[in-house]
């Protein structure tokens, strides 16, 4: 599985074909690596989606245009039709009106 930090608030996660680990594993390694955390301190990945959901969606997805997005652990998860992730941390995670 690579990794690559694009910033301090987001991190990238390439399909690479043959990868043998999950979508739902890279989803948490890439979450773990950039709150600089254990996947172990992170909540489970069920409370934000059904991962084998996810995993079906990903699978028959067709074209790279099909994303889906969701929070997950305080970052927002972007997962496209080809199986890269992105995570990052929204500038704005706070409630609400910035002043």
């Amino acid at each position: 599985m690579k990794i690559e930090r694009k910033s301090n608030y987001e991190i990238f996660s390439p399909n690479g074909g043959d990868d043998m680990d999950g979508i739902s594993y890279r989803i948490i390694a890439c979450v773990a690596e950039l709150k600089d955390a254990s996947p172990m301190e992170l909540p489970p990945l069920t409370d934000s989606i059904d991962p084998e959901a996810l995993d079906t969606l990903v699978e028959s997805a067709t074209t790279q245009r099909c994303s889906i997005v969701f929070p997950f652990a305080g970052t927002q998860v972007n997962v496209n039709g080809d199986g890269d992730v992105y995570v990052f941390i929204p500038k704005f995670s706070g409630t609400g009106s910035q002043n």
